[in-house]
């Protein structure tokens, strides 16, 4: 069939009668695989240490929400053997969410619908002669590890507009940002750009702590056309649970530091070192933490 293909653009006209053209974009989408081109107007991923921008040129991206049934984080999964057809209910946080209707042999229940942030599973096995089995699992899910052999990638080349008091001017850019799930615990990825003044990249890690919460690692460094060079890296730890049951949402810990450098030799200096803690209000604690001196 047809490749879906998506022209937008936006007009604006001031009051003087001046008409100015807003951001237009040309994207194609193949569904199959999830992965969008773009042409026109659009914006380069970031991260941690890179900021995103919009740039007028052309990507290849992935595009999850192209599926959206498709699930791109590793979720809680059961395998078990059954000897007689058997009726299994899954509850998660003590709702009932799944019940399934099984004949005997090996089954594997993967894709257990779980919010996201620290929990509990149980699978209720009853067999035809009302006999039932009990399994009880905790688990942690987080959207920031990918499922083990996915990718997510952007690559964009275009040009970049820099703004300043003065004005604007316009610079060549590209950027490329890649990430592939290693195991259901652990993604890593790398991030790189660049135009005629600068150029930095560098690695980024993502783990599952188990109950723990998930820990992102990412390191850069860069360099100027005037071959100065400096070095930074960023460290995030987010722990979140599930405490719908108390009347709230999207609570937990989270705590991130960083460093940079200007200078080759030494990737911290104590001035720039900074750090902060915050507890959820549904825990009935907050704490920020910040060291700016040495």
């Amino acid at each position: 069939c047809a490749l879906p293909i998506l022209l937008l653009s936006t007009v604006s006209r001031s009051p003087e009668g001046v008409v100015t053209r807003g951001l237009s974009t040309l994207t194609i989408d193949r569904a199959s695989s999830m992965v969008r081109f773009s042409a026109g107007d659009f914006a380069m991923r970031g991260g941690a240490l890179w900021g995103s921008g919009l740039v007028t040129g052309v990507a290849v991206s992935r595009e999850f929400s192209l599926d959206p049934y498709f699930v791109r984080f590793p979720t809680p999964q059961l395998v078990q053997t059954l000897s007689t057809p058997s009726t299994v209910d899954v509850y998660v946080n003590d709702r009932l969410v799944r019940r399934t209707e099984l004949q005997p042999g090996v089954f594997d229940i993967t894709g257990i619908p779980a919010l996201t942030g620290a929990g509990s599973t149980r699978v209720v096995v009853r067999d035809g002669f009302g006999r039932a089995q009990t399994f009880d699992t905790s688990y942690y899910v987080t959207s920031a590890v990918l499922a083990p052999g996915l990718h997510d990638f952007q690559y964009a080349i275009g040009s970049r507009e820099r703004f300043a008091l003065g004005g604007g001017d316009h610079r060549e850019a590209a950027s490329l940002t890649h990430r592939v799930g290693l195991t259901n615990s652990l993604t890593i990825g790398v991030h790189a750009e660049g135009d005629r003044a600068l150029v930095s990249g560098g690695p980024t890690l993502t783990a599952r702590l188990g109950r723990f919460g998930d820990f992102e690692a990412t390191f850069g460094v860069s360099r100027t056309a005037s071959r100065e060079t400096g070095r930074a890296i960023s460290a995030a730890w987010l722990n979140r649970r599930d405490s719908s049951r108390n009347g709230c949402s999207g609570t937990g810990t989270t705590a991130s530091a960083s460093a940079t450098s200007s200078a080759p030799a030494r990737l911290i200096q104590r001035a720039n070192r900074a750090a902060n803690c915050c507890w959820s209000p549904c825990l009935k604690r907050r704490i920020r933490l910040r060291d700016a001196s040495s």
